[in-house]
């Protein structure tokens, strides 16, 4: 009888924090995906700008906005009737960026970096300090020797305009 009781006492204080416990865990996991994923992209294209909401792993476009994309943007942000919001993620199509998978022999960081660096110089069509990169180095499955490197090269000079009209607008850039 006093085992029942263990139990039943057990079960109760389970009851009691598995619901705190559960809400918790659901406000982490939101709160990750939303840093993860903002709720809006903006996908700059050559002749365009796309506002897409993000949700549950779907793409849902609001609005395009033809045009240069430094005027799209505007364009984009005067239409959207509850505006941009602080979190927006800026993605660019193919026309607008470069980008190349590479791979390298297995390197320090820096080392890495200095590689990528020079292989920019060649990748982009703008001089190295009217451009920025990145770069993402991941392992290869079975091949402990190389790395993939992941490369991004961007104008400047566009990505300064298109965080200004942002930051104006009320982004955190």
């Amino acid at each position: 009888m006093a085992d029942n009781n263990v139990k039943l006492s057990l079960a109760g204080i389970w009851s009691a924090l598995s619901a705190p416990v559960m809400a918790l865990a659901e406000e982490l996991a939101l709160r990750r995906a939303s840093v993860e994923h903002p709720a809006m992209e903006l996908r700059i294209r050559s002749g365009a700008v796309d506002a897409m909401r993000l949700s549950g792993g779907n793409r849902e476009v609001l609005l395009t906005a033809t045009g240069r994309p430094q005027l799209a943007l505007k364009n984009v942000i005067q239409q959207l009737p509850a505006g941009i919001g602080p979190d927006v993620a800026l993605s660019f199509a193919a026309d607008q960026s470069i980008s190349q998978q590479i791979t390298l022999p297995q390197q320090p960081d820096e080392v890495l970096r200095a590689i990528v660096r020079n292989k920019v110089e060649g990748l982009a069509p703008w001089p190295l300090a009217q451009c920025l990169w990145g770069m993402r180095a991941s392992t290869i499955a079975g091949d402990p020797q190389h790395v993939s490197v992941e490369v991004a090269v961007v104008s400047r000079a566009l990505l300064d305009d298109l965080a200004a009209t942002l930051r104006q607008a009320g982004a955190e850039v």
